[in-house]
């Protein structure tokens, strides 16, 4: 269970990633690129691990996605709501 959870999250955080990067111009910080350009890593590697034999995700790691997870869709919902 824990395992399909930390797939969707990482599947969700990986799509945000990449959907950020495609939006991102040159004036955009360099350092908000490195960060995600590691979460797009991060979330890529996290799917491929049960190639490798990882089927059992440590408990901290869940919640670590899951929490990013959270924070971008509140900030992607807040975001939507306000006003143009």
């Amino acid at each position: 269970m824990m395992l399909i959870v930390n797939m969707l999250a990482a599947t969700a955080l990986l799509v945000h990633a990449v959907c950020a990067i495609n939006h991102m111009t040159r004036r955009t910080n360099h350092l908000q690129r490195v960060g995600y350009v590691t979460l797009a890593a991060g979330s890529f590697a996290v799917l491929l691990g049960p190639l490798y034999g990882y089927r059992v995700p440590p408990p901290a790691e869940v919640a670590v996605n899951l929490g990013a997870v959270v924070v971008l869709l509140v900030r992607v919902w807040l975001d939507l709501r306000r006003e143009p």
